[in-house]
């Protein structure tokens, strides 16, 4: 009876769970599997698949969140070296400007890319009062602007969570390594790279879903003729009303991250750092 009453409290949290996740997620791979009339096909799939206008969007995403990944985190990790290996008189101020892009909102940083990277933004214009060009280089529109806003505020995050287990590191560690010959070079690389191993692989992680399943910063900011697949999702579900293909893709998509993170996880543990 002890061991029951021990788990009524995780009811309410379980019950969430099934009804915000599990019950959602069940629901879409049924509809993923049935057609108009309800009846059991794998139609929508095959229609994915053989459509390169919808498959294309798998490739799309894709790029789009490795990139990011790729390039927060590795900015994250020097952002985050740099400014706990080096004393800066005026450090507060800076990790507070390199936190600023987490507290804006999608829009906001949408509206300032569109500010500076813009036709008429100040980067281009700035470049054509050198003399360096004559016509305004095109940002908008592209993969490019989505990759730039993404990695900004993922680079925030990246520092966040790196800076953090970083400062809690034993310095002594270091100083042990440095005083027994080790340059700087190797006691990264064999003890602060290792220990920090954990944090960037979450880091990553992290950084790749939200990039992969990026809509509203695509979808003003992207390629118009290469949307995401959360594009693609939301185009058949709200403008086409067709349900059933817009749950196949959207379980596409779970099945690409969840392969991704397998590959990722493998990885990991086969990894010397394991």
């Amino acid at each position: 009876m002890k061991a029951v009453s021990r788990y009524i409290g995780l009811l309410p949290l379980l019950g969430l769970l099934v009804a915000l996740f599990i019950y959602p997620l069940l629901y879409g791979v049924l509809l993923s599997l049935t057609n108009e009339g309800g009846g059991f096909t794998f139609q929508n799939y095959l229609k994915f698949f053989g459509n390169p206008s919808y498959s294309e969007t798998i490739l799309v995403s894709l790029s789009l969140g490795l990139t990011v990944a790729f390039l927060s985190t590795a900015l994250g990790i020097i952002i985050a070296i740099a400014m706990t290996s080096f004393k800066v008189k005026v450090k507060g101020f800076v990790e507070r400007l390199i936190l600023l892009p987490m507290t804006m909102g999608t829009l906001m940083g949408i509206q300032g890319t569109i500010g500076v990277l813009g036709d008429t933004g100040w980067f281009n214009r700035f470049l054509r009062d050198l003399g360096l060009r004559e016509e305004p280089i095109q940002f908008l529109y592209t993969n490019l602007a989505v990759i730039i806003l993404l990695s900004i505020g993922a680079t925030s995050f990246a520092y966040l969570m790196l800076s953090g287990i970083l400062k809690g590191m034993d310095p002594n560690i270091k100083v042990a390594a440095l005083s027994l010959g080790a340059n700087p070079w190797r006691v990264f690389w064999t003890i602060t790279f290792p220990l920090i191993i954990p944090g960037i692989i979450t880091v990553f992680i992290f950084n790749f879903v939200g990039a992969f399943g990026v809509y509203t910063t695509a979808l003003v900011l992207g390629n118009p003729a290469k949307p995401t697949m959360a594009i693609l999702a939301y185009d058949l579900a709200f403008k086409m009303n067709d349900w059933n293909m817009s749950c196949a893709v959207s379980m596409v998509m779970v099945l690409v991250e969840t392969a991704i993170l397998m590959i990722l996880f493998y990885i990991i543990k086969r990894s010397r750092f394991a």
